[in-house]
């Protein structure tokens, strides 16, 4: 395991990631939870929708086009670790 540092978001959170070797984990069988919105907006009704659609496993380069720019940072310093090592 090791810390990949703290990273603010545009919103002003900010979140602690660290990574860990993922050699024989397996990406699949998750249970993910949902949250409820007004869907459609302004119809008084109320939907369900997934908090993740799925885990997969993919290059790091790919990984990070696919995750929010608050996110990019801590992708770029995994990319310095694993180039260091």
């Amino acid at each position: 395991y090791a810390e990949l540092g703290t990273f603010a978001y545009s919103s002003g959170k900010r979140v602690t990631v660290f990574v860990a070797d993922g050699a024989g984990f397996e990406a699949e069988g998750f249970v993910f939870g949902e949250f409820e919105m007004e869907w459609p907006p302004r119809s008084g009704r109320t939907a369900s929708f997934p908090e993740v659609d799925r885990a997969e496993w993919m290059p790091l380069d790919r990984a990070r086009e696919r995750v929010v720019k608050g996110q990019r940072p801590a992708f770029d310093r995994l990319a310095e670790l694993l180039s260091a090592a």
